[in-house]
């Protein structure tokens, strides 16, 4: 099973339709939120290829 990480700077920003549509179009991942004041640190720690956004950052990892 894959996992979608999403990194999001606090609860308040977290992309609630986003995580909705990534769960439609990707129903065999896992999505999991990080929260994290510094989005960079949480990516290096938690996965490897991130995909930014001005909301946060995402990325897949198996």
């Amino acid at each position: 099973m894959k996992t979608i990480y999403m990194v999001c700077r606090s609860k308040k920003e977290t992309p609630r339709e986003l995580i909705r549509l990534m769960e439609s179009l990707f129903p065999e991942c896992e999505v999991q939120i990080v929260y994290d004041a510094k989005p960079n640190r949480a990516m290096d720690s938690a996965v490897k290829s991130p995909i930014s956004s001005p909301h946060g950052s995402c990325t897949l990892r198996s």
